[in-house]
């Protein structure tokens, strides 16, 4: 199931606060405390998708997720852009 809302604090908290089944996602056009990995702030404001979802452990499921969506758009892809949440290697 995709739960869309219109602002989370964070996609991320509110899946795990509210989602039980594998597979169940939720969706935000805004988020106001969003966070990356190491807990970094995530940049999150109104205009963009925010998703967060349930899976099992895949190393390359949010890069197949995230191009997957940008294929299923064919109408506006060129408007999409992707952030990924890439670690450094400094660590910072």
């Amino acid at each position: 199931m995709i739960h869309i809302l219109d602002k989370v604090t964070s996609t991320n908290i509110w899946a795990f606060d509210n989602l039980i089944r594998i597979y169940d996602s939720v969706l935000s056009f805004e988020q106001s405390k969003g966070r990356g990995r190491d807990n970094r702030s995530w940049s999150s404001s109104l205009g963009g998708f925010y998703f967060s979802f349930l899976s099992e452990s895949h190393p390359l499921l949010p890069f197949i997720s995230g191009i997957s969506i940008v294929q299923a758009l064919p109408d506006i892809d060129s408007q999409l852009r992707l952030k990924w949440p890439i670690r450094r290697q400094d660590g910072f």
